[in-house]
């Protein structure tokens, strides 16, 4: 777990020469729409208030001077090319110029923001090239897209450049948990440092500040205005936002990217594109709540805009951008239709809610999030003297594993776990269509498993849930959870996902059956989602061609390292051992036939004697798991 926002502790530096910056994003001014190219504009400014001397270099989109100076700040723009954009995917082509490539060899430090941006790399490594120091920001986790050709595409990228990219970097700074530990798998001069806003821009309107605003932009006086603020891109939520209208509210969408024609034409929500800061931060103050249903975030600098406007905060439960937010004052939700009519209602209709949450909002961005503590702390980083603090989380190392279908081997399985005092979880699907009926657990198998072990619901007949219908997939569901409550008589609260297929829809239809949790096929985890609906896994006892890329990464690139670790028992426990240096979850996953079919037994038994000769090692089921951490207290649930 990572502390809070004082993990790096910022020295005096008043005395010291001023350092030559060279930031390179891929947009900034005059661009509107771009986060990240907000960012390093103030980053740039306040480090220049400071004395620093900076150079940002960005794409020259849209076309301007290609050399000018701003509050200080040094901007050099070079020609692009965004081939990328029709795909929702902001990764413009940079050509540096003989002016970028000289403030680069003249910095003392090269800051450049996100590894799988081409401008990223070719940054870092022409600094490399000139021995400067290189500092990257990285502002986002892996995101998973729905077009499977770019996430195939983002992968290579990713242990391609990425990886170039992080290797020519001195220290890395991230944003929240999530990416946190995603890097320090690769890295290990990480810190955690969250962005600023400009506290006297995004502040809290007056009421006759709010009605004028209101008035200028044409937006009901009378209205509850629930204001959506990102890219018009499929992760920030918008269809499902747009879904949820109603006419008991308004909502405001602004922001970049292409916006659908079914929206821009539909007089019963308002679009107002992308927008500069300064009328951005009017339109905050005219809005009721704040809302971004979205995954695969970083830390929005939205949020922290909202926040600091004091407005009421609604996110998505799907990220972990900071324990500030961990907060009942801070609703986060499924992205769901239901689910987000539902938080808008109940702060609409509670006036002290409403004010208790925007006065958390207002006073959490007002304490923590400013641009002055941002940069102060950058400058130690950049000078190699950013410290961390004396006080650090204990490490712990938890182990639970998982079974799924209910094959009649399962019962050779739990004896195998039971021997080495290692806890798991058994999915049971009795009726599972792969498999005659005789191959299946009986009941009394079942409840023989249950006395040493939680038993999990998988659906009825194993079908994929995201392609029959959500009458079908909650029949299943639901009658998953009845057949093994009646025969265990307690409460089943685990799920699992069959094949690991579900969708919004299907995790919405697990929760409302009254699951509390449910578990997915996604591997190489070492920690609990945030998403209780979608918890990953670590390792699954099986050798998978399609994981090529991660053990090559794992291993380093080295040829010898991958070679061992193709064999499934010797990768396993090198993902166990990385877990017990880093602290974290090590979840182990599979099927007792898939083991029988493959001769993985031996392999198996293996890596189970292995985990139990860790003393400090706390074994837990999926259920288990998930009440230690308390994440789900953790979660606003309206």
């Amino acid at each position: 777990m990572l502390p809070a926002h004082n993990t790096i502790l910022p020295e005096n530096s008043d005395l010291e020469e001023s350092l030559h910056v060279a930031i390179v994003v891929t947009y900034a001014y005059p661009y509107i729409g771009s986060g990240l190219g907000v960012v390093a504009k103030f980053q740039a400014e306040y480090l220049a208030a400071q004395g620093q001397h900076v150079t940002l270099i960005s794409s020259n989109i849209p076309h301007t001077s290609k050399r000018f100076v701003l509050n200080n700040v040094t901007y050099i723009k070079v020609p692009a090319l965004a081939l990328l954009e029709k795909f929702h995917i902001p990764v413009p082509l940079l050509f540096f110029n003989v002016s970028a490539m000289r403030a680069i060899k003249y910095a003392d430090v090269v800051h450049v923001h996100d590894i799988l941006y081409p401008s990223s790399c070719f940054a870092a490594l022409l600094a490399k090239f000139y021995k400067k120091r290189v500092v990257i920001t990285q502002h986002v986790p892996h995101i998973d897209y729905s077009n499977t050709i770019i996430n195939a595409i983002e992968k290579i990228v990713f242990y391609t450049m990425g990886q170039l990219t992080l290797k020519a970097g001195d220290a890395v700074v991230v944003l929240n948990e999530t990416v946190y530990r995603w890097i320090k798998r690769y890295k290990n001069t990480v810190f955690y440092l969250p962005n600023g806003v400009d506290l006297a821009l995004f502040n809290k309107p007056t009421a006759q500040e709010k009605q004028n605003i209101r008035a200028h932009y044409n937006i009901p006086l009378d209205k509850f205005v629930v204001l959506f603020v990102g890219r018009f891109v499929p992760k920030k939520g918008v269809d499902i936002l747009y879904q949820a209208k109603d006419p008991a509210y308004l909502l405001i969408f602004a922001g970049g990217g292409t916006i659908p024609d079914y929206i821009k034409v539909d007089e019963t929500v308002k679009v107002m594109g992308p927008l500069p800061q300064e009328e951005l931060a009017s339109l905050y103050k005219a809005s009721d709540v704040f809302i971004l249903p979205s995954y695969g975030e970083g830390f929005p600098l939205s949020i922290q805009e909202a926040m600091a406007t004091g407005l009421p905060i609604i996110i998505s439960k799907q990220n972990a951008l900071s324990p500030l937010l961990d907060s009942p004052l801070i609703a986060a939700i499924n992205r769901t239709e239901a689910d987000i009519k539902t938080a808008i209602k109940t702060i609409q209709n509670n006036r002290k809610l409403r004010k208790d949450m925007s006065e958390y909002a207002y006073t959490t961005a007002r304490e923590n999030y400013s641009w002055e503590k941002n940069t102060t702390a950058l400058v130690d980083i950049y000078r190699d003297k950013a410290q961390f603090n004396t006080t650090h989380t204990p490490k712990v190392i938890r182990v639970t594993t998982s079974w799924d279908d209910g094959h009649k081997l399962d019962t050779r399985l739990a004896a195998l776990l039971k021997k080495y005092g290692i806890k798991g979880t058994f999915y049971i699907c009795p009726q599972d269509r792969e498999f005659k009926r005789t191959e299946l657990l009986s009941t009394q198998e079942i409840l023989s498993i249950s006395q040493d072990f939680e038993i999990g619901g998988h659906t009825i007949t194993h079908p994929h849930l995201s392609q029959i219908t959500p009458a079908q997939a909650a029949d299943e569901i639901a009658q998953s959870k009845t057949y093994l409550e009646g025969i265990l008589q307690q409460e089943v609260t685990a799920f699992c996902y069959p094949y690991g297929d579900y969708n919004d829809t299907v995790k919405a239809l697990v929760e409302k059956c009254g699951y509390k949790l449910a578990r997915t096929t996604q591997r190489y985890a070492f920690d609990v989602s945030p998403d209780l609906f979608a918890l990953p896994t670590t390792f699954h006892t099986y050798a998978h061609y399609s994981d090529l890329h991660k053990i090559l990464a794992f291993a380093k690139f080295s040829p010898r390292m991958v070679k061992k670790l193709w064999d499934w028992e010797a990768l396993a426990i090198a993902l166990f051992e990385h877990t017990c240096q880093t602290g974290g979850v090590f979840h182990l996953w599979g099927h007792s036939w898939e083991v029988e079919k493959y001769n993985g037994w031996q392999k198996l038994e293996n890596v189970l004697a292995y985990i139990a000769t860790k003393k400090d090692v706390i074994h837990q089921t999926n259920t288990e798991l998930l009440q230690l951490t308390d994440q789900r207290e953790k979660s606003m649930s309206l």
